[in-house]
């Protein structure tokens, strides 16, 4: 043990021995060393720039190969999205001019619906313009069937009497004894009251069918003797022009005989009708002061007073179907085209 331990002491020693040595000859490798350290001390530093750099531009590449990846990913997803988009858009424009074709066969049927609407609207108000019309009449009727019953029995019973001798010169109401176009109708009815007037030839044949109707207790009459009437004729047989868009009623009636002419005169006298109640007042309110009444009953007298509204007076005279018995089949108003065609254009 005690030789090893001396082995190993001189083994020791020369290792020491040649530590010293080597110690000057690693000096100099290390200054030599530390030199070449501080040579490449730059290029190291550099050499580290570089492969960080380069780390960088690996990792940049590879995002940059990531990126290109997923942009050619979501290309696809988005030629895909475009694809799907287009066949949509074509969905959409074939639905679209289905749409629109439909929504041109709805504005069609509208347009025809509201056509069909507005006529039967109009329809609706025609009819209710009729049906007022026609209970307007009814009660016209109504009440005039009365007066008219009435005014019958009166002429019934004074033309009986005539019949037996027992009155003379009656000639019947006066508004039986002449005709006028229907258009007239209203104008005449409102403006000429003396219409149920009895004709009568004398004043006493008159007085006696007065003195008749109170002893057989008829009724009432008013009569219009014509020999008491005489002084008109004068005043009826003077030149008239009617102002312009105006008639003279007078010269619109058809008579029965020329005997009865002058009794319309004397009731009518120169009144004047027109279309409507402009017209008729510039002619009433002129420099010549005119009676003036309209085609729908408004009148206008010679005092200036005016008259009209409510109910139209209707069924004065005979008509037209006077004018087609024997007495009448020539007569046609001169101006009748002309009022017709004014009252359908009002």
């Amino acid at each position: 043990m005690k030789e090893l331990q001396k082995e190993k002491d001189k083994e020791e020693e020369k290792l020491n021995d040649m530590l010293y040595k080597l110690r000057g000859q690693t000096e100099k490798l290390r200054k030599k060393k530390e030199g070449i350290v501080q040579e490449l001390n730059p290029h190291v530093k550099k050499y580290t720039e570089l492969k960080n750099k380069l780390e960088e531009l690996k990792n940049e590449f590879r995002l940059s190969r990531e990126q290109r990846t997923n942009a050619e990913a979501d290309a696809e997803n988005v030629e895909g999205d475009i694809q799907k988009f287009n066949d949509e858009l074509n969905k959409s424009k074939k639905f679209y001019t289905q749409i629109e074709t439909a929504l041109q066969k709805m504005a069609e049927l509208s347009k025809d619906h509201r056509k069909q609407f507005k006529d039967l609207d109009q329809q609706e108000v025609d009819l209710v313009n009729e049906v007022h019309e026609v209970n307007s009449r009814l009660q016209e009727i109504k009440q005039s069937s009365g007066q008219a019953q009435v005014q019958n029995q009166i002429i019934n019973a004074l033309l009986t009497a005539q019949k037996r001798r027992e009155l003379h010169g009656i000639y019947g109401r006066l508004g039986d004894l002449g005709a006028i176009d229907l258009a007239y109708d209203i104008a005449i009815s409102t403006a000429c009251p003396q219409l149920d007037n009895i004709v009568v030839n004398r004043y006493d044949e008159a007085q006696k069918c007065v003195e008749y109707l109170r002893l057989n207790r008829v009724g009432r009459a008013t009569f219009i003797a014509l020999d008491k009437i005489g002084w008109i004729r004068e005043h009826m047989q003077r030149p008239f022009k009617a102002p312009a868009n105006s008639e003279r009623l007078f010269d619109l009636i058809k008579f029965k005989d020329e005997n009865f002419r002058m009794a319309f005169y004397f009731a009518l006298r120169d009144t004047l009708v027109c279309k409507d109640i402009d017209t008729a007042t510039s002619i009433a309110y002129g420099t010549v002061r005119y009676r003036v009444v309209t085609l729908r009953g408004e009148l206008i007298d010679t005092s200036g007073t005016m008259s009209g509204g409510g109910k139209p007076k209707r069924g004065g005279k005979c008509f037209m179907k006077l004018c087609l018995t024997k007495n009448f089949k020539e007569w046609e108003p001169s101006s009748k085209k002309k009022f017709l065609k004014s009252k359908s254009n009002n």
